[in-house]
């Protein structure tokens, strides 16, 4: 008999909530312009990040290597531009390793073949012109930068058709049965609103209104 690990029922239970449930948290950090190459892509796993030099992609190459299963390859490209870090091959490499997705504040080359990988692929559009090896510039493991956000190895990234955002593990275990709750009564939320009472009532906009306006992160009541 297989037994789950906690990191296992951690990363599987966050990934059964919608994205939005996790973002409606203060200390989510969305990752604002990225969207999914594949309309309908739902992604959850650990950060593994990697920083180039555009064009050098010279650690992308080197995560392939590094990859764990599960983990979610995030690219900052520093110098901008489009020219995309990753095509078919490595999008298919990362899929064989068992990656949980890829993440690049840069464009994605080779779309149709990123997208027959079954990769969860998240990037700021598709271009024709593509990186290389060259210097070896850039850092794998180390905190970056992306889309202005801080992402460092480990961070929880979740994704679906509405974009991308991190979370620090130990508050995504710390709230995470608060989210399930919170899931779990949305169909109650709904009947009591229309059985008549007050939106402002079931969520607490008025009793905050009443007072100086100051709840605890925890008192938040997430509405869509």
């Amino acid at each position: 008999m297989s037994v789950a690990s906690p990191e296992g029922d951690l990363m599987l239970r966050l990934a059964a909530l919608s994205p939005a449930t996790i973002g409606h948290h203060p200390s989510a950090r969305s990752l604002g312009p990225l969207r999914p190459l594949v309309a309908g892509t739902a992604m959850t796993g650990r950060c593994l990040p990697v920083r180039i030099r555009v064009p050098d992609a010279s650690y992308v190459h080197l995560a392939v290597d590094a990859v764990e299963p599960g983990d979610v390859i995030v690219i900052a490209c520093e110098g901008g531009g489009w020219r995309a870090p990753v095509g078919g091959i490595i999008a298919t490499l990362l899929a064989e390793r068992g990656a949980g997705g890829i993440v690049i504040d840069g464009p994605v080359a080779d779309s149709e073949e990123v997208a027959a990988s079954g990769l969860p692929v998240f990037s700021r559009g598709r271009s024709v012109c593509t990186t290389y090896v060259d210097d070896g510039s850039g850092s794998l493991g180390r905190t970056i930068k992306v889309a202005g956000v801080s992402v460092a190895r480990g961070d929880i990234v979740v994704g679906d058709d509405d974009g991308v955002l991190v979370i620090d593990p130990v508050v995504a275990a710390e709230q995470l049965p608060r989210w399930e709750a919170a899931e779990a009564q949305e169909a109650d939320f709904i009947r009591q609103f229309l059985a008549g009472t007050p939106l402002g009532v079931l969520t607490g906009a008025l009793a905050a209104t009443h007072t100086d306006g100051r709840q605890s992160s925890s008192s938040h009541r997430r509405t869509k």
